[in-house]
C-alpha cells in the first residue's frame, strides 16, 4: 500500500504544467512519493506517450 497518494492526473494542478515539467517528472521521479525515475526504461517516444495519456485524462 502507498503510504502517500498518487497524484490526480486530471487535476488542474498537473494539467497546467507544461509538457517540459511533465516529461522531466516522467524522466526524473519525485523524490518521497511513488513516482520512480523512468529515464531509464521508457525511450524519448514512449515518454512522449505517457505525456499524451497524461493530456487525455483532462478531456
Amino acid at each position: 500500500m502507498l503510504q502517500i497518494s498518487p497524484a490526480d492526473l486530471t487535476s488542474p494542478a498537473v494539467q497546467e504544467k507544461l509538457d517540459a515539467a511533465l516529461l522531466r517528472t516522467i524522466h526524473e521521479g519525485r523524490r518521497n512519493t511513488a513516482m520512480g525515475r523512468w529515464k531509464y526504461v521508457l525511450s524519448d517516444e514512449e515518454a512522449r506517450e505517457v505525456l499524451a495519456y497524461i493530456r487525455s485524462l483532462s478531456q
